[in-house]
């Protein structure tokens, strides 16, 4: 598998390093309780390093191959077509997943049937400016996936989710250079244009329409209608 490629890079010291730092930011930023559903899409080989407690319980991983010592459930599937109900999943994480697919928006697109509203969806993807900059060994794992696989700008996915009307904001940017200690670090290089990888929020919001007429039988009062 293509993927297979990226599982080894993250063993080397840069992507040890890179794995830290985006385990810190997961563990900080996912919360779920016991009766919500966090779905994770990709398998990436270490969550436990952020996966513990009430979100392992909680948390379903979605691939397309079974792997094995995974801290939760597990499904084999295809992301085009997620087994699931409309609005049943309170939080999507894409670790490192729509830089592999073939279509980006149509999963996109699922993710947004599968989510409740104010639903959160964390997407992590490789900087395509930071490649061959200062990370030569991952440039030249990279290098070899063919297209229409390549690395995507955080922009190409913003336009993706504001297109659905989401709530999007650039949470945080990682390096392969250094440890992370503290939260503060990754929110710094968040707008950074040279970090090895960054995470994008969205926040699936949701306008609800009442009908005038509805109002007026639920109230019981009488409502002015325009003419």
């Amino acid at each position: 598998m293509i993927r297979d490629l990226l599982y080894k890079w993250f063993k080397t010291p840069q992507g040890r390093v890179l794995r830290h730092n985006e385990s810190l930011f997961l563990r900080r930023n996912i919360s779920v309780t016991s009766m919500q559903c966090l779905l994770q899409i990709g398998f990436l080989g270490w969550e436990r390093d952020f996966l513990n407690g009430y979100c392992a319980q909680s948390t379903v991983i979605l691939d397309s191959s079974l792997h094995y010592l995974v801290p939760c459930s597990y499904l084999v599937g295809q992301p085009y077509l997620l087994p699931f109900e409309t609005e049943s999943i309170d939080f999507v994480i894409l670790p490192h997943f729509l830089e592999f697919a073939d279509d980006f928006s149509t999963i996109l697109d699922e993710v947004d049937r599968v989510l409740k509203p104010e639903g959160e969806v964390i997407i992590i993807g490789f900087n395509p400016w930071s490649w061959f900059a200062s990370d030569y060994s991952l440039a030249k794992t990279l290098n070899k996936i063919s297209s229409p696989n390549h690395a995507l700008s955080r922009a190409q996915f913003s336009h993706q989710l504001l297109s659905l009307d989401y709530e999007v904001e650039t949470v945080a940017g990682f390096g392969c250079r250094k440890y992370y200690q503290v939260p503060q670090e990754y929110r710094r290089s968040a707008e950074s244009y040279f970090v090895t990888a960054y995470a994008l929020r969205g926040i699936k919001r949701c306008d609800n329409i009442i009908k005038l007429d509805a109002l007026d039988r639920y109230l019981g009062i009488p409502v002015v209608k325009p003419i």
